[in-house]
């Protein structure tokens, strides 16, 4: 439960801080167009339930150390006319080049998707004509409590790359299921007119998917690790003082049991009826003795140095993930003046700042 309150105090302190948008002009001419964006995005964040959004990324962050942002264009949105999309997408799925610490930099990008058979074969009925046969890829999956069954179903891969055309670098994308290729920018040729300015745009093979030309994925961690862009989060940290603190207490646990039901051990000539003795679970241990007949079982009870062993790996836990007394609203005693209580929450709330900084 330490483990769990920790996690708990750092994502109520994330949500505390969720973001609003503030676009700031670069120029003088930007002020109009930054005014506009300033209500046009909270309106798009909105629509995409943005808060839930975050508050699952701050999840993933704070327990894996990494939270990972999908932003796509979805062009079904709006009956049609297509908005921007904001998803929280799932670690496992994604696929980049080793040793790389920004996936803009990694060669490919993948990400795989467990789909239904039928629904893809109504979907692409073309390239699919021929149906789908076994899965040759399976991604990785977290261990549900539910049985999941994926007989039904088949990984679908969809890999961004960069391809250099005219000079210019452009994001490429293709998604195929097996051997067999449901889209592809590079086989979209058809120039693309646009309806609004009356214009005629350069076809997605040409101009790539989007003109940023970056991979729609951000990814937003905790502790950063080398060569690797994801980071460790407070379960990597705190993991092994949580354990300690699991194995004292289920020994002090069972120390209270065996201490609170006395046992005994009794010769087989002793004449103890056991049926009325015992009560509790197995309190007579028979045993060939010489003397008394019946010995109490000496319990000797933990000594109090495992109590300070266990408020120490208490201790180690809260000190190490920042989780102290002060940035959960306790001070300790002899801190009276506002002043003082004020800036140790200022002190103690730090390390919650910098995170939500770099969610930012």
């Amino acid at each position: 439960a330490w483990l769990f309150n920790c996690i708990a105090n750092k994502h109520a302190d994330a949500m505390e801080s969720f973001p609003e948008p503030n676009i700031l002009p670069r120029e003088e001419s930007d002020k109009g167009e930054a005014r506009m964006l300033s209500a046009i995005i909270p309106c798009i964040l909105e629509q995409n339930a943005f808060e839930a959004t975050y508050s699952n990324a701050m999840w993933q962050k704070m327990k894996t150390g990494t939270g990972a942002y999908k932003v796509i264009w979805d062009k079904h949105k709006l009956n049609g006319l297509g908005d921007i999309t904001i998803e929280c997408a799932n670690l496992l799925n994604l696929y980049w080049e080793p040793g790389v610490t920004d996936i803009q930099k990694s060669r490919y990008f993948f990400h795989t998707e467990l789909c239904d058979k039928d629904i893809l074969e109504q979907k692409y009925p073309e390239q699919l004509k021929d149906g789908l046969k076994g899965d040759t890829f399976i991604s990785t999956k977290f261990l549900y409590d539910d049985h999941v069954d994926t007989e039904n179903k088949v990984t679908v891969i969809e890999v961004y790359y960069h391809k250099y055309i005219n000079g210019k670098n452009t994001l490429q994308y293709c998604k195929y299921v097996n051997d067999k290729v449901l889209y592809s920018t590079e086989n979209d040729t058809q120039p693309i007119v646009d309806m609004m300015s009356d214009t005629v745009k350069p076809p997605l093979a040409v101009a790539g998917l989007y003109d940023h030309g970056k991979y729609p994925y951000v990814f937003d961690p905790l502790y950063p690790i080398e060569g690797s862009p994801c980071g460790y989060g407070y379960v990597d940290i705190c993991q092994n003082p949580q354990i300690e603190i699991d194995l004292l207490k289920t020994s002090f646990v069972k120390s209270a049991v065996v201490g609170s039901a006395p046992r005994y051990y009794a010769d087989n000539s002793a004449g103890v009826n056991e049926e009325e003795f015992l009560n509790l679970s197995k309190p007579i241990v028979h045993c060939n003795m010489a003397g008394d007949h019946l010995v109490p079982i000496e319990h000797k009870p933990l000594d109090g140095n495992y109590i300070n062993v266990l408020m120490q790996s208490i201790d180690e836990l809260r000190e190490t993930s920042g989780n102290t007394e002060t940035s959960t609203g306790n001070t300790s005693s002899g801190v009276t003046a506002a002043s003082a209580i004020a800036a140790l929450q200022e002190a103690s709330g730090k390390g919650s700042r910098d995170s939500t900084l770099g969610a930012y």
